[in-house]
Parts: C-alpha cells; sequence; structure tokens
C-alpha cells in the first residue's frame, strides 16, 4: 500500500488484520479527508471516513451503517481476496468522496451503485 500510496501509514498488523491510515483529496478542488482502511485477510476490506457530514434529514448514500463506504456491490465481483487495495479500493474510495461532495451540494447521488435496502440497481452514469 504504501509502495502505491505513500500517504497511507500503515498502523497496526494483527494476525490476519491490517489497519492503515492515510488522506485522500479526490480533485484539487475537493476537501482533503483522512481515510481509514481495514483489511481482515480474504474479507472485504472497511473504509471509513471520520467527520462526514450528512444532508440536513438525510443519510449518507452508499454507506454500511453510516460508518463504512459502499465502495462496490459484493454480488458484482468487483473486487475479489485475490485484488491489490492499492490498485482497487483507494482509487474507489476517492471516487466515492467526489461524488459525495457533490451530493452535499445538489442532494443527488450520481456515483451509480445499488440503492441500499432494495435489490433495484440504480442506473450507472457514465
Amino acid at each position: 500500500m504504501e509502495a502505491r500510496w505513500p500517504q497511507f501509514k500503515m498502523l497496526k498488523l494483527r494476525g490476519h488484520r491490517v489497519d492503515w491510515v492515510g488522506l485522500i483529496q479526490p480533485t484539487p478542488a475537493n476537501k482533503c479527508y483522512e481515510v481509514n482502511v481495514t483489511y481482515f485477510l480474504r474479507k472485504m476490506p472497511l473504509v471509513s471516513v471520520p467527520g462526514l457530514v450528512s444532508r440536513p434529514g438525510e443519510p449518507i448514500p452508499h454507506m454500511y451503517r453510516q460508518e463504512n463506504l459502499c465502495l462496490y456491490y459484493p454480488k458484482d465481483y468487483e473486487w475479489h481476496p485475490g485484488c491489490f487495495l492499492s490498485e482497487t479500493t483507494i482509487h474507489w474510495a476517492s471516487l466515492w468522496l467526489y461524488h459525495y461532495e457533490a451530493w452535499l451540494v445538489t442532494g443527488a447521488w450520481d456515483g451509480g451503485g445499488v440503492v441500499h435496502g432494495t435489490v433495484e440497481r440504480e442506473r450507472r452514469r457514465k
């Protein structure tokens, strides 16, 4: 991770778990965010961003329990244990943060994905 993303530092390596923290700024016009990545061997990575705020009366879209970012649809197998987190998860987190900032302004999530709590897919916008 640190070879590809020098701003990410490993915080802890214990057994089958590793934790990293680093800064992501999706574009020069975007805010810089502290991003925490937790990976348990062969499990879906968990990505959290402390201090995210919501629009009044709305939950932040595409999050698990308003704690971890939803970066991909697991049933599409976009990520699997053979993927490098540095080549998938960090890029996806940056893109998620870009769409998050747009959502704060417009109220519309333009990042595509699956509506949480339903099996109906949102249209993917290109």
